[in-house]
């Protein structure tokens, strides 16, 4: 008696078939609904987390800000914010923070930490240091973070390019401790000294103001105004602190 020749064995159901229909003449569709679902939960998600910030701020330099040092510093922030802009009881700044360090920095900070400790090994990764350069590049590009503490490094980086708004169109006469037409030492501010999480930031630490976005008004010229709006009355009211006692 001859046996039967082997093969793959196939189930089929009604469900099965079903779907191998719908799917071979709706597919693209199917897909389109997907991808348009995504979009809108993703845009919710950041629209909701919008909403609980008032102004966006930037900080980038050679110093990590974390854990206490940014809850600090966002205190800090929120203390001399003007206003609550966005109507939810809460006032809010938003904080993005770029560890970047020049090829000065880097060679100072090797020679330092050779002379505390000649057996401490100092490494910074060039990969990240890369990568964390690109991010700020892009956020600097797209705007949205207008209110900026940054190093003197990244400041005159961004200034050749004509990144910041004159602080002759943001003040009637011109800020103590101006370093230039677009900069403030924040150290001699009376926010840069008197206030946690801000007075431990290196000296020659840069107070500025993005000019407000052309990428942002293009989208929605609306928002992005109001936003801007808002991250200047913080820029202004940062920078007419007054201490207790002073």
């Amino acid at each position: 008696m001859d046996k039967m020749q082997g093969g793959d064995i196939k189930i089929e159901n009604r469900f099965t078939k079903w779907f191998d229909n719908f799917w071979y003449h709706h597919k693209w569709k199917t897909l389109g609904i997907i991808f348009a679902l995504f979009v809108i939960i993703v845009c919710s998600l950041q629209t909701c987390e919008k909403e609980k910030v008032d102004v966006y701020v930037m900080y980038g330099g050679p110093q990590v800000l974390d854990g206490e040092a940014l809850m600090n510093f966002r205190s800090a922030l929120k203390a001399v914010m003007p206003e609550d802009t966005n109507g939810d009881g809460e006032k809010y700044a938003e904080v993005v923070t770029n560890f970047i360090m020049s090829k000065a920095e880097i060679e100072a900070a090797q020679s330092e930490a050779d002379a505390a400790d000649s057996t401490n090994d100092f490494y910074i990764d060039p990969v990240f240091m890369s990568q964390n350069k690109q991010k700020f590049d892009s956020l600097i590009v797209a705007g949205e973070y207008s209110v900026c503490f940054l190093s003197p490094y990244l400041y005159e980086e961004v200034k050749a390019a004509g990144g910041f708004m004159p602080l002759s169109e943001i003040f009637d006469e011109t800020p103590k401790g101006a370093l230039d037409e677009c900069g403030i030492r924040l150290a001699e501010t009376d926010f840069g000294s008197y206030f946690p999480g801000v007075n431990f930031l290196n000296p020659d630490t840069v107070l500025c103001m993005r000019r407000i976005s052309t990428m942002g008004s293009f989208l929605n010229k609306g928002a992005t105004e109001k936003a801007y709006d808002d991250s200047l009355e913080l820029f202004r009211a940062i920078v007419n602190y007054e201490a207790p006692n002073n």
